[in-house]
């Protein structure tokens, strides 16, 4: 099994997004109570866990989970939920990048609605990986800001050298979309994130 990357691998990633402005996530993180087990909560309403905590019914009704984003296999489909299911093996090949914009803006709209779990098998490597995406666009933190918050939540997360790649690929992509926004506004236009990237293979289920 790989090592966990170290810090200082991930912190190279921010040279690639801008600085971030909102550390009050990054300091609210650094003061929880982990209890490292079941469900951990990475920020306010949303939480991180393996496929066998997602099983467990009873357990994401205490912690009000309305909505639960299912990374890998198909998930379990309480009642009631809403899920979002994304087809991405933790093979060390496999781009999460083309199902980042989808998955991050539904634990966006699901998070104003009630608590979200994002889950794969084990809880560690893709799960950990698409929240330091969702932390970086929702909550401005640079990747490693983002990483430290999934970290202090699961001292296990990775982030793969593949999905590193797709961070870096999703920093970029942000710096372009302001950018397009800037010529945008500056020309009286608009135009919105979804239509800068393609979301593929993945889908919203209500069951």
């Amino acid at each position: 099994m790989a090592d966990r990357p170290k810090m200082a691998s991930l912190a190279a990633l921010a040279s690639t997004g801008a600085s971030s402005s909102n550390s009050a996530l990054v300091e609210w993180a650094r003061t929880q109570w982990r209890k490292g087990r079941g469900l951990m909560q990475v920020a306010p309403g949303i939480y991180l866990s393996n496929k066998q905590a997602a099983a467990d019914a009873e357990l994401l009704a205490r912690n009000g989970i309305t909505a639960v984003c299912a990374i890998g296999a198909r998930p379990h489909g309480h009642p009631g939920l809403v899920y979002h299911h994304v087809r991405v093996e933790d093979d060390g090949d496999s781009s999460m990048l083309p199902f980042l914009e989808a998955s991050c803006d539904f634990i966006h709209t699901q998070a104003s609605r009630g608590a979200v779990l994002v889950h794969c098998k084990g809880g560690i490597n893709r799960s950990a990986s698409l929240l330091v995406a969702y932390l970086m666009k929702y909550e401005s933190l640079t990747p490693a800001e983002a990483f430290e918050v999934c970290s202090l939540a699961q001292p296990a997360a990775r982030c793969p050298e593949n999905f590193q790649r797709d961070l870096k690929a999703w920093a970029q992509l942000a710096k372009q979309q302001e950018a397009v926004v800037e010529d945008n506004d500056a020309e009286g236009g608009g135009g919105s994130d979804s239509e800068q990237m393609q979301s593929l293979g993945s889908q919203d289920l209500r069951v």
